[in-house]
């Protein structure tokens, strides 16, 4: 069975089972609720988590390394299209496609580093920032959203997309997957 197949099975598994039956098992791996996390420390999947994280520090060792190879101005771009580009390459592999897990220790990464950035923030930096300044970057935020808003409805495009590229260009490419997540539409994490 495919992943794609796999996924559209749990999210149909899901609609039909009632939530006070399934609150203790982990076929519902397509929800975002802390049980279905648990299945990161079964043992059946420890081993392919192990595979997906050394598989990713490669992936980044690599990009980082053959990134270095460019003009230091470019190098941070060149790394990210690397990772990428590494990471879909990966993905054609059957046995890396075939790890049940990596989506949900990928989507748990990302919520570790979302609480760390969150937990970074100084409220007291506030008071200090420009007036002028957040006039400006609101009016240039919200204005790009408008004028996305028409391009979209004028081009007629899925809201989805619409909603995804939002979060990245005002929030950043981390929030993707959440955002994808909560709209139960992962493909959109290989469009955008």
């Amino acid at each position: 069975m495919s992943s794609r197949s796999q996924e559209q099975h749990l999210n149909n598994q899901s609609k039909n089972e009632p939530h006070h039956n399934s609150h203790h098992k982990l076929s519902n791996a397509s929800s975002d609720s802390a049980v279905s996390y648990n299945i990161l420390i079964q043992k059946s999947a420890i081993k392919g988590n192990l595979l997906a994280f050394v598989l990713s520090a490669v992936i980044v060792g690599l990009s980082v390394a053959w990134a270095s190879l460019f003009p230091q101005s470019i190098a941070g771009t060149i790394t990210i299209i690397l990772i990428s580009g590494f990471a879909l390459l990966a993905s054609l592999i059957s046995k890396v496609a075939s790890i049940t897990t990596s989506y949900r220790l990928g989507m748990y990464l990302v919520m570790v580093f979302c609480i760390t950035i969150g937990s970074m923030f100084d409220v007291s930096m506030l008071s200090t920032l420009n007036r002028s300044l957040i006039g400006f970057l609101l009016l240039f935020i919200w204005g790009g959203f408008v004028l996305h808003l028409l391009l979209c409805k004028l081009c007629k495009q899925d809201v989805d997309g619409f909603m995804v590229t939002n979060v990245a260009c005002v929030m950043s490419l981390p929030f993707i997957p959440l955002i994808c997540s909560r709209l139960n539409n992962r493909a959109l994490l290989v469009a955008v």
